[in-house]
């Protein structure tokens, strides 16, 4: 079947636009560059990286199911990334690593959040 040349321009035209589209999709959280910390707030951050594991923590879901022991969580650019079995989950290259052994992490609804419970200073170091 032949298409008229307005048809088939209409076709390169739309199929442009949605390569276009899905490559600005999927590079844009590589552009996305990390903020830049003042003194001041600096001075509260521990851990400054793109990726980090906390290994051997508790998981509480939020869901009311159990609380999970043992657990590994990848998280990348600040998103959970990866959870698991502290003994399955494979650790990035070059991801710090954070030995949460006695510590709680909650995870939050939209997964964006985690926080660290702690019964010593809080901090996590």
């Amino acid at each position: 079947m032949r298409f008229s040349p307005w048809i088939r321009g209409v076709a390169w035209l739309a199929a442009a636009l949605l390569t276009t589209l899905l490559a600005a999709l999927w590079t844009t959280p590589s552009l996305a560059q990390r903020p830049t910390l003042s003194k001041n707030v600096r001075q509260y951050v521990a851990i400054d990286t793109n990726v980090v594991a906390l290994t051997h923590v508790r998981v509480i879901d939020g869901t009311g199911a159990p609380a999970r022991e043992d657990q590994t969580l990848v998280l990348r650019d600040g998103v959970i990334s990866a959870m698991g079995d502290a003994a399955t989950v494979q650790v990035p290259a070059g991801a710090q690593i954070v030995d949460l052994t006695g510590r709680t992490v909650i995870r939050a609804r939209d997964d964006a959040r985690a926080s660290v419970l702690s019964h010593g200073s809080g901090r996590v170091r």
